[in-house]
């Protein structure tokens, strides 16, 4: 069974209870992305450069969705 997990730690509790399922987690807190890289199969972000880093240097695909342009 796949998984989702949602890293949105600003989303009122009120949504996270609304939206949460077995299949889509939703954290609040950091998480070890180096642990979840390993077992993931893709990583979609805003391109964070540790985030970028940490996916392909655990050799996982990486969909890049910039908030910013520098």
């Amino acid at each position: 069974m796949k998984e989702l997990i949602l890293f949105g730690p600003a989303l009122p509790l009120a949504q996270i209870k609304k939206f949460q399922t077995e299949r889509l987690i939703i954290v609040q807190k950091i998480i070890n992305l180096k642990k979840v890289c390993q077992e993931c199969d893709l990583v979609i972000c805003h391109a964070g450069h540790a985030t970028v880093a940490r996916a392909l240097l655990g050799g996982v695909p990486v969909v890049m969705l910039p908030t910013q342009a520098e």
